[in-house]
């Protein structure tokens, strides 16, 4: 699993991103606490590879993996409105 600053930096962007989202604010890395009421994400960050430019920038070719967690399908916040929030600002 990547570590170090990228790791940091993609976790507060998520976060961030998430605060705007409508239907869930329950988004955590890597695990939620046992008892945590549905619904809830969980992301993981599965790849981080720096490429780097002619100009000395950084770039990053990121993966992450969001898992959604929902006590029922048919319950008012959907799994495909969380769906569509996650599309949004990945």
């Amino acid at each position: 699993m990547p570590t170090g600053t990228i790791t940091q930096e993609i976790k507060k962007a998520v976060h961030t991103n998430a605060s705007s989202w409508t239907t869930l604010k329950k988004v955590y890395y890597t695990n939620a606490s046992q008892g945590t009421t549905f619904p809830y994400v969980v992301f993981y960050l599965i790849t981080d590879s720096e490429n780097g430019s002619s100009t000395g920038e950084k770039f990053y070719d990121v993966k992450l993996q969001y898992n959604i967690y929902s006590a029922s399908v048919d319950n008012g916040d959907s799994v495909e409105t969380i769906m569509g929030e996650i599309q949004n600002i990945s």
